[in-house]
């Protein structure tokens, strides 16, 4: 249950993309959390489902998620591609056909200013010893989806035209700087 916490890059509110290469043979676990502002809905989540890369968001307007049409959970490594154009989201693995999906009618923008957790989740509620229930703390959408943060190696993390390296992240535990296999 490791973590990295960076600012997170914003460029503008109705487009976010997202790229990164991963290998993992975990079947669900936590990859991005984007956690809403107090008081608001608005976030995103990159999660692996069932083996899958799913991407969660709400924009204030109600919950949306997109999921691969390929798994990544093989142990080989696999290039993420994650993009957002106002309520329209789409996932594609390596150079296969892209799925998407859309949230809501409503609002068009994603309003946060909040770290993005790579990896997994702080332990922002000292009580709270396990992944559930620190998600639990942030959103109740999340809270039981995810029992664990990644086990596995990412690298090549881009958002929003801005790379993400270990060595800049403004808080962390439990990450291990490795090399990954090639791309």
């Amino acid at each position: 249950d490791g973590f990295a916490s960076y600012v997170y890059p914003v460029v503008t509110s109705v487009e976010t993309v997202i790229s990164f290469n991963i290998t993992t043979r975990s079947s669900s676990s936590l990859v991005m959390y984007l956690p809403p502002p107090q008081g608001q809905r608005d976030y995103f989540h990159v999660g692996i489902v069932e083996g899958f890369v799913e991407f969660g968001f709400d924009l204030g307007s109600g919950y949306a998620a997109v999921t691969s049409s390929s798994a990544v959970n093989d142990g080989r490594v696999h290039s993420v591609r994650i993009t957002r154009s106002q309520q329209t989201a789409a996932v594609q693995i390596d150079s296969g056909t892209a799925r998407s999906g859309s949230s809501p009618v409503g609002s068009s923008g994603l309003n946060n200013d909040n770290a993005l957790l790579i990896g997994g989740v702080d332990s922002m509620c000292e009580r709270a010893t396990s992944l559930t229930s620190r998600l639990s703390a942030y959103t109740s959408i999340l809270s039981g989806r995810f029992s664990q943060g990644t086990n596995g190696c990412m690298n090549g993390i881009v958002v929003n035209t801005v790379s993400l390296q270990l060595s800049s992240a403004t808080n962390g535990a439990r990450v291990q700087r490795a090399a990954c296999p090639p791309v």
